[in-house]
């Protein structure tokens, strides 16, 4: 495998090669992620709803390992396998020789098993600079955002800083409760209005 660049607007696709775009979305307005590949020349297009707890980057990468997964991919007569993606962070994961990230080892995995068979080339395509098969990947990953999810949540799994970060809006949430529920200190609570959620602090306390 090897990571080649979007070079003055393009890149010369050879002729006997299958060009595959793909893409990660994350809506804020829903709170979900979707993915979307397109395949050039084949017209193959899928979109994934990945639900509310996929971050973006587990988007982009779910991406190639669709593609990288495809029977249309591993058994097509092309010889040469373009799998461009607007992630370079995407693209360095999967190439890395280490990784903490099963998401990211099993699609690493995938593309080892398919340059097995065919020359798989990474391509780095800039996002919403109007090439064509990358804008469609950028719709489908749109509308699998968009989708509702399918099965048990999470889809994938999840980072340790969503767990930490999930623990401290729970703890932060729980404090604030106990605060508006108990009725003691009723002389401190004319000068303090609640928790902070940064450590160590109150609202309204003055610091001298």
């Amino acid at each position: 495998m090897c990571v080649e660049e979007w070079s003055e607007g393009r890149i010369d696709f050879r002729p006997d090669s299958l060009v595959c775009y793909t893409d990660g979305s994350r809506l804020a307005t829903r709170s979900s992620s979707g993915a979307g590949i397109y395949l050039e020349g084949k017209e193959v297009q899928e979109s994934f709803a990945l639900g509310s707890y996929t971050t973006v980057f587990q988007a982009e990468v779910y991406a190639i390992l669709a593609v990288a997964g495809r029977a249309e991919v591993r058994n097509g007569a092309e010889q040469i396998i373009y799998i461009c993606s607007d992630s370079q962070a995407a693209l360095k994961a999967v190439c890395s020789p280490r990784t903490r990230s099963a998401l990211v080892q099993e699609c690493g995995d995938a593309l080892e098993e398919l340059a097995r068979h065919k020359q798989v080339r990474l391509v780095w395509v800039p996002g919403h600079m109007g090439v064509p098969g990358n804008e469609k990947a950028d719709e489908l990953a749109r509308l699998g955002a968009e989708e509702p999810c399918h099965g048990p949540e999470p889809m994938l799994g999840i980072s340790r800083r969503q767990v930490t970060t999930a623990l401290n809006e729970w703890a932060h949430e729980t404090l604030r409760t106990h605060w508006r529920t108990n009725r003691a200190c009723r002389q401190t609570r004319e000068f303090v209005t609640g928790p902070n959620i940064r450590p160590g602090c109150w609202d309204g306390v003055v610091r001298l």
